[in-house]
Parts: structure tokens; sequence; C-alpha cells
């Protein structure tokens, strides 16, 4: 990802690596990872978000304080600001979006969440697995975070809205603002 000159692997090397990476995809497990996770099919999250379309967009937010924030994200600094644009391509698109506020998170996202409160286009998660809503959408958002190189793993089309390791290389649809997600989708 980091564009090594090291030589590409070998086809043994690259059937260990399908090997973990479906080791990986079974157990559903991330890098932040809570104990209280709900691992749902496609369409039990359907249901238990009254969802009408059978496809949704996930967004796994991130901290705002975060470096990978401050220093690789030029279009976005707030995580209202991308849900703010996600409302948007929501309407244009008729695909709801999925947010996942960060775990980690010790800031308030109760204005976040009230600003979008009778927005039925727009969820909130914390319960369901990570993994479950990555392979379950039709696209995964994120800025910059690992959930991003997960969602490469699970073969997700990602759109990335910042800078990071795999963005800009080709494996992700690179966005900078709401019309360029809307084209994507």
């Amino acid at each position: 990802f980091s564009g090594s000159y090291l030589p590409l692997i070998n086809s043994n090397e690259k059937r260990k690596a399908i090997e973990f990476i479906n080791k990986y995809r079974e157990k559903q497990e991330s890098i932040v990872n809570i104990s209280s996770q709900l691992k749902l099919t496609r369409e039990e999250i359907k249901d238990r978000f009254n969802l009408k379309s059978d496809s949704f967009i996930f967004f796994p937010m991130q901290i705002e304080g975060d470096s990978n924030i401050i220093l690789n994200s030029p279009y976005y600094k707030k995580m209202s600001d991308v849900v703010r644009d996600l409302a948007f391509v929501a309407k244009k698109t008729g695909i709801p979006v999925i947010c996942r506020p960060h775990p980690e998170n010790k800031e308030s996202l109760k204005e976040i969440i009230s600003d979008f409160s009778g927005n039925e286009m727009i969820n909130f998660d914390t319960d369901v697995n990570l993994h479950a809503m990555i392979d379950s959408s039709i696209a995964t958002v994120v800025i910059n975070s690992t959930v991003g190189l997960e969602s490469l793993l699970y073969e997700t089309p990602t759109i990335a809205l910042g800078c990071s390791l795999y963005s800009h290389k080709g494996l992700t649809y690179d966005c900078g603002n709401k019309q360029k997600i809307v084209d994507v989708v």
C-alpha cells in the first residue's frame, strides 16, 4: 500500500494472505472491539433500523481531535459535517446511512444525533458488530480510519474522504465533497 519497491508476493504467499483474510472475516473482530456486539445478517440489520431499502451506506465516525483528522483530512474536520453531507447523499440517492460513533470517543455526540433525530435516512448505532455492518453495507464511507482498511478486506466499496495509507492508490473511491459521494454511490 505504501508504495514499497519490494517484489510482489509469490503464489504461495498470496494463498497464505487469502487464508488470513478469510479467517479474519470469519472472526468478525476489529482492532477496536466492544463486548456487546450483535452479529446480525443484512436482513436483520434492515429490520433493526426499519430500512425500506435493501441497501445502506455505513459511516464509522472518527474522533475529531485525532491526529489522522487534524493532519490527514483536508476536507472534513468535524463528524457533523460528514453526517450532514451524507444526509444530502441519502436524500439524492434514496439510500439510508447508518453512522457508528467511535467507541473511544469521549466527546458528547448528543448534539449530532439530535440534529438528525427526525431524519429517517440517518441512523446511529453502537451495538451491531462492525464487521456485520461493513459486510452488509453497499459502501463504507471513511475519512481515513482503520475501518477503511477493514472494509477493503471485506471487498466492500470504500469511499475515502481524507488521506490514508490505503487511499489514492486505486483501491478506494476518493471524494472530497458531497456531490462526488453522490456520483460514486
